[in-house]
């Protein structure tokens, strides 16, 4: 699946995307192939999405089920 919402980061950012504690505890792994989201990224995420559990579970077009946690790129040491 791809993400409703279009990133684009600039070079002094990078990202790391990660599935939402919520929806694993219910069953629902959310995956990427990379969850390193490279500086300069412009487009939507891919999202590898299984259901784990024995129950169905229906996902609504604008559920949350992943975040995006960014960081800033520093030459500091």
């Amino acid at each position: 699946a791809r993400t409703l919402e279009h990133v684009t980061l600039p070079d002094y950012l990078c990202g790391h995307l990660e599935g939402r504690s919520k929806l694993a505890q219910a069953g629902v792994s959310v995956e990427q192939s990379s969850t390193f989201v490279e500086p300069g990224s412009n487009g939507t995420m891919v999202l590898e999405i299984y259901n784990v559990s024995d129950e169905t579970i229906r996902l609504e077009r604008g559920k949350k089920i992943a975040k995006l946690v960014l960081l800033r790129i520093t030459d500091d040491f």
